[in-house]
């Protein structure tokens, strides 16, 4: 049997009531990043956590594009672990797409 092991980034899920679910992660800086989920049901932690996954990926294209960098990151693939009653663990992959360089006549 071969089992694949892929690396992924962490983002740590907060519920904090009424709905609202915190995203955190560490910054290439070391600090921490937050960003805050609205969500109608409190019970809907998948779909807050494809939805960290998605402002992480964008977190890391907006660092890339400041950077001029010649690809942009694409979610891969997002894995959710449970931690205790208000906090989750999401585990996101993502893989690395060139940028057409457009050139002008």
């Amino acid at each position: 049997m071969t089992i694949t092991v892929k690396r992924a980034h962490h983002i740590t899920l907060t519920y904090s009531n009424h709905g609202k679910h915190t995203a955190t992660w560490k910054g290439y800086d070391e600090k921490t990043v937050r960003r805050t989920i609205q969500l109608d049901q409190w019970h809907d932690t998948e779909v807050a956590a494809l939805e960290a996954a998605k402002l992480f990926v964008e977190w890391c294209n907006i660092k890339l594009i400041e950077r001029n960098a010649p690809y942009v990151e694409e979610l891969d693939a997002v894995t959710l672990s449970y931690i205790d009653a208000d906090r989750h663990a999401v585990a996101v992959t993502k893989c690395s797409v060139e940028t057409a360089n457009e050139v002008l006549s």
